[in-house]
């Protein structure tokens, strides 16, 4: 079970499909949220049963509390509640670097969004020269529990290939005749009415921050999204060797530090100068990253930049080097924000 990461899904024995987060869980338990749910009225297939899909994170916590609370738990370490699917409860794990292989052997039999995933998997192996076992296949693709209206979402593992990935990214974006586009006007405006929806954030805000994605843009019309995931052997800690706890929720300015792991979910970005402007006081000590495990929430501000941030503080003691220091965790209310000024 220490291979089950972010990307993974995971089916329980409820017959619920869950998306695994982050990189570390605890021994008896994976850390996922709630994804799909066996419905008689829903719109998704698989293997004679129909499934429907929850979106938002407060739906999500809202539907296993009035039907399955045993896979709301609170945590210890985190200090807050989580979703997650306690080991017992696996019915199967969907890792997606296999799921890229399958395709690529039913390549014939394919229908039309697979076929654009691997057309996207191609092509990142042609411009990186990286190998199929690198790149995977996640989202309801993974799955089998997508419709022809479902986004592409691709995940790569390790540091040095998700750069090669995004570098590759950058200059196809350059190229206005490829077949993989950043999102124009239309696309944008069509992104802020999905997201808007979970995160509360100016319009002129979200324009402005998301045009200048890498990760995120359409294939052959088709939205897609790449998650770089750093691979689980460059973690030096294993859970509960770094302990959170809560102090409030909090707005900071900031300076952005160091913007190396802003691509990467989860998203870091290392800050100086912060300041708290609204919020709990946490005795004037300075924050000295944010955090979220939310795609949306990557590649928003690069070194230098000023930055407001909404989102919960939480004292990070870290008992590996002992020591002790503040961060922001971005992403767990509709209200958290990371927008540079």
């Amino acid at each position: 079970m220490d291979k089950i990461i972010e990307g993974f899904f995971i089916e329980s024995i409820d017959n619920l499909f869950f998306d695994v987060k982050g990189l570390i869980h605890p021994s008896d338990k994976i850390i996922a949220f709630i994804r799909y749910f066996l419905d008689d009225q829903g719109d998704r297939e698989k293997e004679g049963k129909r499934y429907s899909k929850v979106y938002s994170l407060s739906e999500r916590a809202k539907f296993l509390q009035n039907n399955f609370p045993e896979y709301l738990s609170f945590d210890e370490v985190l200090n807050t509640e989580i979703q997650a699917v306690p080991i017992k409860n696996i019915k199967k794990v969907y890792d997606p670097s296999l799921k890229t292989k399958e395709l690529m052997f039913k390549e014939k039999k394919l229908d039309f969004v697979e076929r654009l995933s691997m057309k996207f998997v191609k092509f990142l192996i042609d411009e990186t020269k990286l190998k199929i076992d690198d790149i995977g296949i996640t989202g309801s693709v993974l799955i089998e529990l997508h419709t022809p209206k479902s986004d592409i979402d691709l995940v790569i593992y390790g540091t040095e290939k998700g750069k090669k990935a995004y570098e590759a990214l950058e200059r196809t974006f350059e190229d206005k005749s490829s077949f993989i586009r950043p999102y124009d006007d239309k696309g944008l405006q069509k992104l802020y009415k999905f997201r808007s929806k979970d995160t509360l954030i100016e319009f002129e805000d979200f324009i402005r921050i998301e045009r200048n994605k890498k990760l995120q843009g359409t294939i052959n019309g088709k939205d897609f999204y790449l998650r770089l995931v750093k691979d689980k052997k460059e973690v030096k800690h294993s859970y509960g060797d770094i302990i959170f706890k809560p102090m409030g929720f909090v707005a900071i300015t900031a300076v952005i530090e160091d913007d190396s792991e802003s691509i990467f979910t989860p998203c870091k970005y290392r800050i100086r100068s912060s300041k708290v402007v609204e919020g709990v006081d946490i005795k004037q000590s300075k924050i000295e990253e944010i955090v979220s495990f939310r795609g949306r929430f990557c590649e928003i501000a690069k070194l230098g930049e000023k930055i407001f941030a909404t989102g919960k503080a939480e004292l990070v003691i870290d008992l590996t080097e002992n020591r002790n220091f503040y961060r922001l965790l971005v992403g767990t209310r509709k209200e958290d924000v990371i927008i540079t000024r």
